[in-house]
């Protein structure tokens, strides 16, 4: 297995609040490089262009990667308003399938391996940032459903909270919208993409909805327990689909817990675990909170040999650490942490 690192885009390229994450620059990157990290998984890189990302800017960004002693990995996420009429259901859909093969082809070019997908309209919303209950007041997120179970539908002229859309008037709210039309909508982009994609030499792996709920304003999730990636790797058994295994998310499924390592032993045997976010928390939907690598509900040992049983040899990701506010760097000193958490893991382990 390999070490990992999850940097985000600059904010001057996406309208995105970065709060306890790192950017994508020279000095992370050397960061990455002085800890041991061989890789990188870039969170949506590059600006949206023109609707798809063009063979030119994804190598530029390959080998700027390259040029510190690094890997590219993974691309997570295409901006949401390449796909945006997709997950609507709207006129205009068939041309934004069109770009994003487009990307997928431009990135099989770049022989960047993976790009992971999170199927979701509202996007990652709903947690807070807390510092009364972690170890030493550290800085961290907690997710309470009755906080927000009720909030009032995202705006149609929303996505994922961030992202503001041309197409719709941004003062009416989204209808409710079905578990069984948003399936209909991933197959709808899965029937037409894994195609091109295997063409490409490229995997995808779907990353499931975060926070795990049933329903977010006005929308109701799906990729929210382990029963919808057994679901879709029966639909699409195939090699070049798969799971980016955020270990965090899917332990915090409800009921799940300290069971997600018989979820890791499930999805590997298959082959289905594409890359991970190796991070631990406590508790389960409603309610849960991340927390240290070494602080959490699961067991982190047990985890890291279930990957190592089922063969895993691909890249782990030490995701949403804790941020240390005793330091002037709370998030390098609590990556720090959790990367040497698992450089240890893997001394032991060999």
């Amino acid at each position: 297995m390999k070490i990992g690192l999850n940097l985000y885009p600059d904010s001057k390229h996406l309208p995105l609040k970065t709060l306890g994450e790192a950017i994508l620059d020279s000095r992370n990157l050397t960061f990455a490089k002085q800890l041991g990290v061989t890789h990188i998984v870039a969170w949506m890189p590059l600006p949206a262009g023109e609707g798809y990302w063009e063979f030119k800017d994804l190598l530029k960004l390959k080998k700027f990667i390259n040029s510190y002693g690094l890997e590219l990995e993974a691309i997570e996420n295409i901006p949401p308003v390449h796909w945006d009429r997709i997950l609507f259901d709207l006129p205009g859909k068939n041309k934004q399938i069109e770009n994003i093969k487009k990307t997928i082809t431009n990135m099989g070019r770049a022989k960047i391996k993976f790009l992971g997908i999170c199927f979701s309209i509202v996007g990652y919303w709903g947690h807070r940032q807390i510092s009364d209950i972690n170890r030493g007041k550290a800085k961290i997120s907690r997710f309470d459903y009755s906080l927000v179970k009720d909030a009032p539908p995202i705006s149609r002229g929303q996505l994922w909270e961030i992202w503001k859309t041309e197409y719709f008037d941004a003062s009416q709210p989204i209808e409710t919208i079905s578990r069984e039309q948003m399936w209909e909508r991933l197959c709808f982009l899965l029937d037409h993409i894994l195609p091109v994609a295997q063409e490409a030499g490229l995997k995808l792996c779907l990353h499931p909805s975060d926070p795990p709920a049933p329903k977010l304003r006005g929308e109701e999730r799906i990729m929210n327990c382990p029963q919808d990636f057994k679901q879709l790797i029966e639909l699409y058994p195939y090699d070049h689909l798969g799971i980016e295994f955020c270990q965090g998310t899917f332990a915090e499924m409800r009921g799940v817990g300290p069971k997600v390592i018989e979820l890791i032993k499930y999805f590997g045997k298959r082959n289905k675990i594409f890359y991970v976010h190796f991070r631990n928390i406590r508790g389960n939907f409603p309610v849960y909170e991340e927390a240290f690598i070494d602080s959490g509900d699961i067991d982190m040992g047990l985890a890291f040999r279930a990957y190592q049983d089922v063969g895993f040899e691909g890249v782990l990701v030490p995701d949403h650490v804790p941020l240390v506010t005793s330091s002037p760097e709370p998030w390098h000193i609590g990556m720090a942490h959790s990367i040497g958490y698992i450089k240890s893991l893997m001394d032991m382990n060999r």
